[in-house]
């Protein structure tokens, strides 16, 4: 039988290990990012691993692996793109140790709502109700969140310090994030996010909107995030905000009038609503010339080209098998 401890030391920071694996009906598999000790980045001399575990994000030493391995295997994924992997890792390490006030996306649970509920309020909840990723499609409120979170990890600021965040979305995101980070950083576009997210969010609809005639679960006033909590807003379709039409009509209607030849990196792909917006963003808010404008499939890899905040373990666990830009080592004990 293949054991984890026999290997670990040949595993890269940033490499995923997924624990509770294989899969089985009834568990919940954990995705979390290896650490060697010589990147350790509490400076301690122990390997170790990032993840969203129960009260939030943090780094765990790996003798920490032993507690799984009594009820479980795992799976090492190894992600081919080397600069990819070390980019997520650095990312991983400023919201899981530098500014680690994430908690995990777990309110409101049982405690503040009563055993019986079943709100649909928590991230928790909002992820487990993700049936497949046609669910969830990479669309202009994502790319909005996405260029939020380069501008959080640009920032050192933690990834979210009131909803949370999950295991599979953490590990998502450190890799989403990481891919468009380098992207802007090589331009040198990256001083210029935080003025185009105030342009973005002026783009964007209300939440309000979204949840009106919901109930109310908590008001603001009683709530742990000064907001208030409904029922149902866990629900993508209760959570994000959609691009207002006479924004969208605006933005594709500037990126119609481009000169197409000068669009070298979209080839001849025809372009989508997203293509015509992300151009819209990338030339008019982020001041990158048409000529070094890339589409978000080639930046963003596939794997994890899709609205983060809603994945969940099992759908990306089955993402990574079937990747050929991840090499796979299955173990059955710590």
């Amino acid at each position: 039988m293949a054991k984890l401890t026999d290997s670990i030391k040949q595993f890269s920071t940033g490499d995923l290990v997924i624990c509770y694996y294989p899969p089985k009906k009834g568990a919940t598999l954990h995705l979390t990012l290896y650490f060697t000790a010589k990147d350790n980045p509490r400076g301690k001399a122990s390997a170790g691993f990032i993840h969203a575990g129960n009260d939030g994000v943090e780094f765990t030493p790996e003798a920490g692996y032993a507690e799984y391995g009594k009820v479980s295997g795992f799976l090492h994924v190894a992600p081919v793109n080397e600069v990819l992997r070390q980019e997520a890792a650095r990312i991983a390490a400023i919201w899981g140790v530098e500014a680690s006030a994430t908690p995990y996306g777990s309110y409101p649970g049982t405690k503040d709502l009563g055993k019986d509920a079943a709100p649909l309020a928590n991230r928790f909840q909002g992820m487990r109700a993700t049936a497949d990723l046609g669910e969830i499609p990479f669309d202009f409120t994502a790319l909005a969140r996405l260029l939020k979170w380069v501008q959080r990890a640009h920032t050192r600021a933690p990834l979210s310090k009131l909803r949370g965040i999950t295991c599979a979305a953490f590990a998502a995101a450190c890799y989403q994030t990481a891919a468009m980070y380098l992207y802007l950083r090589d331009l040198g576009a990256l001083e210029r996010v935080a003025g185009a997210l105030k342009e973005i969010d002026a783009l964007l609809g209300s939440k309000a909107d979204l949840r009106k005639g919901l109930k109310v679960l908590i008001p603001a006033d009683k709530s742990k995030t000064g907001k208030p909590v409904y029922q149902g807003q866990a629900l993508r379709q209760h959570s994000n905000r959609p691009l207002q039409k006479d924004a969208a009509t605006t933005m594709n209607k500037s990126s119609d009038e481009l000169d197409l030849d000068t669009l070298y990196e979209y080839g001849k792909k025809a372009l989508t609503d997203l293509d015509r917006q992300w151009l819209y963003v990338q030339i008019e808010l982020l001041g990158i010339s048409p000529y070094s404008a890339r589409s978000l499939e080639a930046i963003i890899p596939d794997d994890v080209r899709f609205d983060v905040k809603y994945i969940n373990s099992p759908l990306l666990t089955d993402r990574l098998e079937r990747s050929n830009a991840w090499r796979r080592t299955p173990f059955d004990k710590y």
